[in-house]
Formats: structure tokens, sequence, C-alpha cells
């Protein structure tokens, strides 16, 4: 589980979310990666060595290519008050990016957000996605947050969060939208993420209402 000198930790409950959606990500990764990998490996068998080579890059530079651009709205509802649920928001773990947070090997918590560093390739490569919270002047009927999320200094996400005081609980409202584009592979990612949502949302104490998104 990780931990920081801030002393923030991934809480069981979403612990135990975050092993099950890494087992179905490495599942939905080899059945992406494997065909590609038999599909490649046979044209360098079949066809002439540098026909072979070309398509097998062929195939490697289209699951590259940048053809994803995730965005979506949902609509949580919580127990929680709606200052709790800004704080959340705001804070080094916010809900919605638990699958980041979640899967981090440090969490560095800063004035407005946080900093998630990840290694990965046996600590060969590192990865530092940075968290920047503020919030949103509030409207006659609900507080909001905006979220800024870099990946290795470059524009990652946006979410504007609204929240607002229901008599039975605190309605959550979230627009989102990747600020890049992503290759085919991060489609395990997503696909992941999809099944395991409602789970890792329930055990921090949200219900989902409505989760629509869009994948291009």
């Amino acid at each position: 589980m990780p931990s920081t000198s801030s002393d923030t930790t991934v809480p069981p409950g979403v612990a135990a979310v975050i092993q099950r959606y890494q087992r179905t990500e490495r599942r939905l990764r080899l059945a992406v990666a494997g065909p590609i990998a038999v599909a490649g490996g046979g044209a360098v068998i079949v066809l002439p060595l540098v026909v072979g080579l070309v398509v097998a890059a062929i195939l490697v530079a289209a699951v590259r290519m940048p053809l994803l651009r995730p965005r979506g709205t949902a609509e949580l509802t919580t127990d929680a008050d709606p200052e709790a649920v800004v704080a959340a928001f705001t804070g080094p773990t916010p809900p919605l990016l638990a699958f980041q947070w979640g899967l981090a090997d440090e969490i560095e918590e800063t004035d407005d957000g946080a900093v998630y560093e990840f290694t990965y390739l046996l600590g060969l490569r590192s990865l530092e996605m940075e968290t920047t919270a503020r919030r949103l002047t509030p409207d006659d009927a609900a507080e909001g947050v905006e979220l800024l999320i870099t990946e290795n200094g470059r524009p990652w996400a946006r979410y504007e969060v609204r929240v607002a005081d229901r008599e039975d609980g605190t309605e959550v409202t979230v627009d989102w939208a990747s600020q890049r584009r992503f290759g085919l592979g991060r489609l395990p990612q997503a696909l992941a993420g999809r099944r395991h949502r409602t789970n890792v949302l329930t055990v921090q104490g949200y219900d989902i209402d409505r989760y629509d998104v869009t994948l291009v």
C-alpha cells in the first residue's frame, strides 16, 4: 500500500478494488497485444524479411496512433456533506482518480493537490502525474472544483466538479475531458476502469446515477 511523507495512504477497500483492476487490465492487455504480436511475428516468418519487418512496424505504429481522447459526464450521490466532497476532490486522492493514486508508488500532497510517482520496467523508467485543484466561484445551486492533471508536465485531463446539497444527500456532477490523445495501447486501461469504476466509487461512499464516457 503506497505511503508518503504526507502520510497519505490508500484505504484497504480501494486497494482491494485496485488489485482486481490490475488483474483485469493485464488480461485485456494480453488480449490486445497477443494477436498483434502473433500477426507481426507471422509476417516476419512468412513474408520476405524486409517486407515482414515493415508490416510488423506498421502494426506497432497502428497501436500507438493517437486515436483515443476520452471525455464524459458522471452524476454521483453521497451521504457526505458538500464541504466534505469538495475537500475530497481538492485533496491528494480525488475519488474519480482512484485508478491513478491507487497505483502510485508515492503520493506527495501539495498545497493545491498532489504529485503521484510511478515506476515501471523494473524501475528503469518513471512517470510523474500532478493534480492541481482550485475552487470555482459558487453559483446559486452548487459549489465547484476545477481539477487539472498533468503527466510529466504535459496536460493530461481537466475535470469540472459541481457539488449541490440535496435533502437526501449530496449530488455531484463531473464533466471531464482528456487534454491529449492516446493510442490503442491505453484501451485495456479504459476497459478495466469501466468494469471496476462502480466498485471503486462505492467503497469511497459514492453511488453512480449516470456515467457516460466517449473514447474518441
